[in-house]
């Protein structure tokens, strides 16, 4: 090889390098963060939180299509238990298209506590 297609290879590394590392890299698997109210949208989807409620029983209405009740449960937390209640919304975009599937598997507050869904 001759000195200047050395000096040209060497170039074009240099320069794929600087522009490799110059690019934020998306990673769609790490966590979203967002405050309440605020709107975080990965592709075509947009999830906010409206508000955040602790509390230690639950109530649960089951609605027909009509919002109609047909059904209720009240459930109590157990000692040292609390029930953290997420008042969400989900957006979708009007070009989306293929269905997606979403759920929180884990929210951590301004303080460092996490929260982790239980079944």
């Amino acid at each position: 090889m001759k000195k200047w297609e050395i000096g040209v290879l060497i170039g074009f590394f240099a320069i794929f390098t600087i522009l490799f590392f110059s690019v934020e890299q998306e990673r769609p698997w790490e966590p979203k963060t967002s405050k309440v109210g605020e709107i975080v949208w990965i592709d075509e989807v947009g999830i906010s939180v409206d508000s955040v409620s602790v509390d230690d029983h639950l109530d649960v209405f089951f609605e027909d299509r009509n919002e109609k009740i047909i059904g209720y449960r009240k459930y109590e937390a157990d000692a040292g238990w609390k029930f953290v209640i997420l008042d969400m919304f989900i957006y979708v975009s009007k070009d989306a298209n293929g269905s997606r599937t979403f759920f929180a598997e884990r929210i951590e507050d301004e303080n460092g506590m996490t929260y982790r869904d239980y079944f």
